[in-house]
Order: C-alpha cells, then sequence, then structure tokens
C-alpha cells in the first residue's frame, strides 16, 4: 500500500505552481543554485550573467523550465499530463534533474517504498531487496521503457555525496547479482538501433566513479561507452577513437587498475562532480586519478576532439571549472590555457573559474588563470573568506571578517556547503578555523547531511572528535536517509573504506557524546556484515545496541 494518495490531476497542477512562485523568488533573490536550475533548462538564460537572469525572469519562465524537467515541451503541455508523484520522481531521474528529483522526493519522501525504481534510484538498499523479495523478476522489468539498473545509474542523486553514490551503487550490485545485465540500454534515437546510451555511460556522466567501474568489472563494454557518446555527440566518431585508444593503451589500463583498488581506500570526498567533458573521470581525487585525465586529455586532443572550452553538466561547468575547484590537474589546466582555453567563461551560475579557484583556496590555479588573462574584479568577499578557510588562513579570514563582520550570517547555501567539503576532505585545520568563526556546524548541505554526517562516514575519527568538541548536533538526522552520523559511521564502515581502526574510533567518539539508539542501527538478528564491519558491530553491541 502506498505511504500516501495519488493527488489528482488538480493537486498535481497546483504543487507545480506554488513550485514555480517559489523558485521564481529564490531566483530573483539571486539563490545560485535555483538560477542554474533555470538555466539548465532554458538555453536563452544559459550565456547571461546572473544580473540579467534575475532581471528579465518572469514566471512564465520558471513555469516552461518546470515542463522541461519534466520531460514536456510546454508549461500547457505538463498542466494536461496526469502524473502521480512516483511518476513526476522518475521523470525528473530519467531527465537527470537533481533539483526537481531532490523537490519531488522531500514532498513525498515514501516514493522508495512504493517502488524498485525509485528506491534504485535513491540508493534505498533495504526497499529494493524488499521489491525483490516480492517479486524477483522486478530485477529486470521495466518501467518506461528503462530498467531497475538504469535508474540507479543515471540518478542525480548520486552527486550529493559520495555516501550517497555508494548508496546507489549498493542496488546495482544487488541487481546485477539478480541478473540485471550490465550492457543495459536505451536508444538515443528510437529509430536507429545503433543510438545505444549504456548504463555504464550514465554511471559516468551521473559522476558515480565507482558505479562505472563496478559495470565494466561485471562486463560491461568500454566500447558501448564509446558507441554512446557517438551518439550523443556530433563529434563523436572522433572521442569513440579516443576512448578506444584509451582502453587499447597497457599503460591506461594498468592505471585504471590501480584506481578500481584506490577507491575503497581513498574514495572521493561529497561532491564528485559529473564526467566533465567526457575525458576526465577522476581529476583532483588522487595522483593515479590525475595521471588518468591528463593521458585521457592528450589522446583527445591527438584525435582532434576540441572540448577546451566546452560546457557540460547541470552546471555547465567547463575542464577548467573543474580543475579551479579541485586544485589538481594543473598540468592539464596550462595544457587547456595554451590550446585556448578561456580563463573569464562562466558556469550556470555566473562564476568564472579564477572566482571559484579564490574561493576554494586554489592558490597556484588561480595565479595560473590570472597570468593567463582571468578577470579578478569578480571576487568576492565571501570568496576571499572561503578561500582564506580553505588556506587555514586565520590571519586573512579575521581581517575579512573585520571589515564586513555581517558576512557570516549572510552565507548562502552553496557557500555553506564549503563546510561539508572540508569535512569530506579531513581538512582539520580549515575546520577548526571555520568554527573558531562561528560557522553553523548544525547545517546540512546540499546532501541533506551536516558535516559530522560526512565525516563519520570516511571514518575521518579526529575531525569527528573536532566536530563534537564544537558541540556538532550528535543526533540530527539526514533528510535522504533518515539516519544520525553513527548510522553514516556504520554504513562507512563497510561500503567506504577499510579502515576499521578509524571506524571503531569514530562510533567510540560519537558514543561518548551520546549518540543514542535510535540511529537507525539495528543488529538484533541482523549479521553485522550486511550494515556494517565485524569490528564496528561487534563494539556497537558491546555498547548495548541490538541487544535483547
Amino acid at each position: 500500500m502506498s505511504d500516501f494518495p495519488d493527488p489528482s490531476p488538480e493537486v498535481n497542477l497546483e504543487y507545480f505552481r506554488k513550485l514555480a512562485k517559489k523558485l521564481l523568488r529564490k531566483s530573483r533573490a539571486g539563490d545560485p543554485a535555483s538560477v542554474s536550475r533555470i538555466r539548465s533548462q532554458l538555453s536563452r538564460f544559459l550565456n547571461v550573467s546572473v544580473e540579467d537572469v534575475v532581471s528579465q525572469l518572469q514566471l512564465v519562465d520558471v513555469q516552461h523550465a518546470l515542463a522541461r524537467e519534466q520531460g514536456c515541451a510546454s508549461w500547457a503541455e505538463l498542466k494536461k499530463k496526469n502524473r502521480s508523484p512516483l511518476e513526476r520522481f522518475l521523470a525528473a531521474v530519467r531527465g537527470g534533474s537533481l533539483g526537481a528529483a531532490k523537490d519531488q522526493f522531500e514532498e513525498f519522501p515514501g516514493v522508495a517504498k512504493q517502488s524498485i525504481y525509485a528506491a534504485s534510484a535513491i540508493g534505498d538498499a533495504d526497499a529494493l531487496q524488499f521489491h525483490l523479495s516480492l517479486s524477483p523478476s522486478l530485477a529486470t522489468a521495466e518501467c518506461e521503457g528503462w530498467p531497475a539498473l538504469l535508474y540507479a545509474c543515471a540518478s542525480p542523486f548520486s552527486r550529493l555525496s559520495s555516501r550517497h553514490a555508494a548508496s546507489i551503487l549498493q542496488c546495482a550490485s544487488v541487481l546485477l547479482d539478480r541478473g540485471a545485465d550490465p550492457n543495459s540500454y536505451t536508444l538515443a534515437d528510437a529509430s536507429d538501433p545503433e543510438s545505444k546510451v549504456t548504463a555504464s555511460f550514465r554511471a559516468a556522466v551521473s559522476g558515480n566513479i565507482p558505479l562505472f567501474w563496478l559495470l565494466l568489472r561485471r562486463g560491461a563494454s568500454p566500447v558501448q561507452v564509446s558507441q554512446s557518446i557517438a551518439a550523443t555527440r556530433r563529434d563523436g566518431a572522433a572521442i569513440a577513437q579516443a576512448f578506444k585508444s584509451t582502453f587499447d593503451s597497457l599503460a591506461m589500463r594498468e592505471l585504471m587498475a590501480k584506481t578500481q583498488a584506490e577507491l575503497k581506500v581513498n574514495p572521493p570526498p561529497p561532491t564528485i562532480g559529473t564526467f566533465a567533458n567526457y575525458y576526465n573521470p577522476m581529476a583532483g581525487m588522487s595522483p593515479i586519478g590525475q595521471e588518468i585525465a591528463s593521458q585521457s586529455f592528450k589522446l583527445f586532443l591527438k584525435h582532434g576532439v576540441r572540448i577546451t572550452n566546452e560546457s557540460s553538466g547541470p552546471d555547465a561547468e567547463t575542464p577548467l571549472h573543474r580543475i579551479a575547484v579541485s586544485g589538481h590537474s594543473l598540468e592539464v589546466a596550462a595544457t587547456l590555457l595554451k590550446d585556448g582555453a578561456d580563463p573569464n567563461a562562466t558556469r550556470a551560475d555566473g562564476r568564472t573559474s579564477y572566482e571559484l579557484a579564490v574561493r576554494n583556496g586554489n592558490k597556484q590555479v588561480a595565479e595560473l588563470l590570472r597570468s593567463n588573462g582571468a578577470k579578478t574584479g569578480g571576487v568576492s568577499d565571501t570568496d576571499k573568506l572561503l578561500g582564506a578557510c580553505m588556506s587555514a588562513d586565520t590571519e586573512a579570514a579575521k581581517s575579512i571578517l573585520g571589515s564586513n563582520p555581517d558576512l557570516l550570517s549572510s552565507l548562502t547555501s552553496d557557500a555553506r556547503e564549503m563546510l561539508i567539503r572540508t569535512a569530506g576532505k579531513n581538512m582539520l585545520s580549515s575546520m577548526r578555523l571555520m568554527a573558531n568563526l562561528g560557522f553553523d556546524l548544525a547545517a546540512p548541505g546540499k546532501s541533506g547531511a551536516t558535516a559530522l554526517h560526512v565525516s563519520a562516514w570516511h571514518g575521518h575519527a579526529d575531525m569527528v572528535r573536532l566536530l563534537l568538541e564544537f558541540h556538532a548536533p550528535v543526533n540530527i538526522r539526514d533528510t535522504i536517509y533518515g539516519t544520525s552520523p553513527l548510522g553514516w559511521a556504520a554504513h562507512g564502515s563497510i561500503n567506504c573504506r577499510n579502515a576499521d581502526d578509524d571506524y571503531c574510533a569514530t562510533v567510540a567518539a560519537l558514543l561518548n557524546a551520546g549518540a543514542d539508539s535510535e540511529a537507525s542501527i539495528n543488529l538484533r538478528g541482523v549479521r553485522p556484515e550486511t550494515i556494517c564491519s565485524v569490528r564496528v558491530g561487534t563494539l556497537l553491541k558491546e555498547r548495548g545496541f541490538g541487544a535483547g
């Protein structure tokens, strides 16, 4: 039985009317996420400044954008649709719209219990197993022409954090074990049987790199990845040849094998990022990932693929934008600039690579961009403050706040997200500075999780202790899975890293700080290794969890 009734068509339409007005208000207030969401659907706003978007945007524009998110050509067409909350959620997943999918989930959080396709997209492994227990054939059944595996691979929820990506990976692994085809696909052009868009391609574009590698290990064809790219791009033939060269190279295959092994030891921090222009799956994640990015990029140039100024993903990022955020792949950035990359190109939110480099404390990248013509006038006090925090420059941070004492209280959700990234990257000095300055440690990020959730999932025991020292709330729940930092630590101990010493120390710190028994960890009658590592499970049982 559904957790909520299907609204009538009038209720559905009323939901979208209210959402359109809400998005219009937030966009006119300059909210970067809302502006980016509108831009991703309306091309006429893509290359204009945020200020111009704010001044020109009308309600009819927002309604048109929402209709596009739902797969409709116009608001009038949307009004004719009679879609249930579940149908709207799955349509948003198929369209790759994180904003629309989150809106639907927040409005109707029971969708995973309704559908194996929704459970796969959210990464709710318990709900997935429940659906399969009722009907094993659901592992390969389709909804709107998509099997559950494709909903997992295309899910925009994987962009929320590496914990979300790992949960979706769990679901995909179960589906593959139950007979799902790793080479599942849809057609970009229904009349062309060669226009296959494969599961592995969708995983890569969604930024779920561990899932991409899992599919390859389970039989997905690298050739079909290149064919999927060829089906979706004008220069597809050249890209397909570049990919073939990549997978034919013994050196590249060895690097990729090392990367697969490293993912379990050193998973990506929150916000994995998309498969930037299809050439850069691992940039910024590790030295091995940077080498793969560098070699892949050279192969793309060799085969005549010009991606230097090409934007991709919902944020309309160029390769330079990604490097400015990560701070890695400096050699690739220099090559891009030499090849004609525009250092002043803006993302969907209006930010340039230079502004992003300053904001993320990546001084070498910022200097490289400046020396290659980047304009520096757009850097805000917020950018400077965040950059100082990321660089752990206490004097600079205090000086900026001294000149603008109200800056912290006016930070946007996008700026507060830096706190979450700092926790995920285990930047202790930066976090201590941010805590001392008064950053809100209880504020959830875009993933619906706090800094304590994220550090607990990664098993960063020192970071967890630091956050608890500054009274970060220990029993707060995230908004997607409804679990506490203790629940995230237990999940991470088996799904994030092989690091039992770190996870036991993390769990002990949380328990000592008052983590309660309602942390969505029930060990009664359950094998510990199914929800956490054996050592973590033993520790929890010793402290009374699952007793009786």
